[in-house]
């Protein structure tokens, strides 16, 4: 869905808000297991829509597909609705660019990533896990672009 524009931090096109829901009780763990499993589907939805030809709609879940999408994030609020608002960049999948390129499966990824039978997801290109806890807050990361 859309964000009210006070969410937007990397840009017009890479913030999106999910559905309210009146019944759920949020808690990070449960968002990421979410989020993650949202993703995947989308993910695999659009793989068939590009294989059959079919044309797609510029979304923000496309967008966050991509491999260039390095950093998302999401928050919550809970009041008479639960609220997920999430932000993610830099910048990909803008309209009239590929998504997917033709090719042998991972014969494209990039140097430093997973790709086989060793990986978790047979046939896409993963970058190595960074040596992070699965949660950590933007003052503590050093990242210069994390306000």
């Amino acid at each position: 869905g859309l964000c009210p524009d006070k969410y937007k931090r990397y840009s017009l096109q890479h913030s999106f808000c999910l559905p309210t829901c009146v019944s759920c009780a949020f808690y990070s763990k449960d968002v990421r297991y979410w989020l993650k499993n949202y993703i995947l589907y989308q993910h695999n939805n659009l793989r068939n829509v590009v294989a059959s030809g079919r044309s797609y709609g510029v979304d923000h879940v496309p967008r966050i597909c991509l491999t260039v999408v390095t950093r998302i994030g999401c928050g919550y609020l809970f009041r008479k609705y639960t609220n997920v608002i999430c932000n993610y960049g830099p910048r990909g999948n803008v309209e009239g660019e590929e998504i997917y390129k033709g090719g042998d499966i991972c014969s494209a990824c990039p140097a430093n990533t997973c790709c086989g039978d060793g990986c978790k997801y047979h046939g896409l290109c993963k970058f190595g896990e960074p040596n992070l806890p699965e949660i950590f807050y933007c003052g503590f990361n050093g990242e210069s672009d994390c306000r």
